[in-house]
């Protein structure tokens, strides 16, 4: 349109079963009677099928009956009877100057993919009950055979948890569980007899001031393991009881985990071990000390100072003094050997009481002894150490006079190892020795 002329007009021509395809989708009319009628009945256009089956109409009814009776019909969807036959009926109003839109299709053609399932209802009916009949069957055994599972499951753990229960009863040991999830505890009542208080809780400071904080390490690693990982975890530790003392105590812990592989609770046992690592220790301690004097024997001695200067003591200034006791054996001829072993015990407590706690004292031999002094810092501190010993070992009681000759050297100055230290420091006592009694000699100078 220009400037409110018609200057053009475009179109398209439609097939009758074109329009019943745009017009009517819901149906499939593509092969059948599709015409399409003016406002006067006329046929506008039909498909070849519908021009046959018009012919055929026209030569029985005439044309004008046969035009009047499909112009009758109203527009909608609807099975009808026209000139004897029963057919399916489509139309549609156009709004095209009147026209109309009627797809005819026959009826026996549209029943006839449904004949099979028409003649058969009742086969299928029957075959739709079994199948249902067979689904509920299968849903009722499915869930009795859930059920007796589920049963069987209860009366599991039910009997785990009997077997569990007269376990912590019946045991000495501390049986504990830990949930993850609130960090409640809860254990048998041997917590409570072992350490003589109750824990609600996994509180970590709680648990921190009850272990020994020279096992804290120890059970910070446990704990760690136990949040990370599922598996079985054992170790030695201190534990304090309601008195303030503390007791060595196995302790094992099982991380259990959830379906999702999440650790999720903790079981737990704790060993009262006390009085058996307490026998440890005191075999040790025999082990490593000499029986007549309780200090360390030659061996033990070596040991902890190689291990010392190997370690935390390797850039420090130390010093190593051999005592011999001047005349042991004369002690021994004239007045017997328990006499003698008393000197020598008597000599050992000085010892211990001149030097800390952390110096190491034993004795190597029948009639001598060693004192490692940690950090003496000079050799003047180590010559005032040595003048300490000749003092505290010369006495005489009950008739019998005992002294001290003193060999001496310094670490790293007089040697780098134990041995070097050791020969030079016996070196330096043959030298106190063969100047006379009561001598103190250090490595490459005398003191007389």
């Amino acid at each position: 349109t220009i400037a409110g002329q018609v200057e053009a007009v475009v179109g398209r021509t439609f097939e009758a079963h074109e329009l019943s395809a745009i017009l009517l989708p819901c149906l499939d009319f593509s092969e059948e009677i599709n015409l399409v009628l003016d406002a006067d009945c006329t046929v506008v256009s039909a498909s070849s099928t519908a021009e046959a089956w018009l012919k055929s109409s026209y030569a029985k009814k005439g044309e004008r009956l046969v035009l009047e009776e499909l112009c009758s019909i109203k527009a909608g969807s609807a099975p009808v009877s026209l000139f004897g036959s029963e057919y399916y009926l489509a139309s549609s109003m156009l709004e095209i100057e009147g026209f109309s839109l009627l797809s005819l299709r026959e009826a026996a053609k549209a029943r006839k993919p449904y004949e099979f399932l028409s003649a058969n209802y009742i086969s299928f009916s029957f075959l739709s009950l079994a199948g249902y009949i067979a689904i509920i069957a299968y849903l009722a055994y499915f869930w009795r055979k859930q059920g007796r599972f589920m049963q069987a499951e209860k009366e599991r753990l039910e009997w785990i948890e009997e077997r569990y229960r007269i376990v912590a009863n019946e045991s000495d040991d501390v049986i504990f569980e830990i949930s993850l999830k609130d960090m409640a505890f809860e254990a048998n009542e041997n917590f409570h007899k072992m350490f003589g208080y109750c824990l609600l809780r996994w509180d970590e400071a709680q648990i921190k001031d009850m272990v020994f904080p020279e096992d804290f390490e120890i059970f910070s690693r446990m704990l760690n393991t136990v949040r990370e990982e599922a598996g079985l975890i054992q170790d030695k530790l201190r534990i304090r009881r309601s008195d303030g003392t503390y007791i060595w105590c196995h302790v094992l812990v099982a991380t259990l985990k959830d379906e999702n592989g999440r650790p999720l609770r903790v079981l737990g046992k704790i060993t009262d071990i006390d009085s058996q690592m307490q026998e440890t220790e005191w075999l040790r301690q025999k082990a490593q000390q000499d029986s007549l004097t309780q200090l360390y024997n030659k061996q033990t001695t070596h040991n902890l100072i190689q291990r010392f200067l190997l370690r935390e003591g390797k850039d420090g200034i130390h010093g190593l003094i051999i005592i011999d006791v001047d005349d042991l054996k004369h002690i021994n001829d004239t007045q017997g050997h328990l006499c003698g072993d008393a000197v020598l015990v008597e000599l050992a407590a000085k010892m211990l009481s001149l030097f800390r706690s952390t110096d190491i004292v034993g004795r190597i031999g029948g009639d001598e002894f060693l004192v490692f002094l940690k950090n003496v810092n000079s050799r003047s501190q180590l010559k005032l150490q040595a003048k300490s010993l000749i003092d505290a070992f010369t006495s005489e009681a009950d008739g019998i006079e005992y002294s001290c000759s003193i060999g001496a050297a310094l670490y790293p100055e007089d040697g780098e190892t134990i041995d070097w230290l050791f020969k030079n420091a016996d070196s330096a006592l043959y030298n106190s020795k063969r100047a006379g009694k009561r001598r103190i000699s250090l490595h490459g100078e005398t003191q007389l």
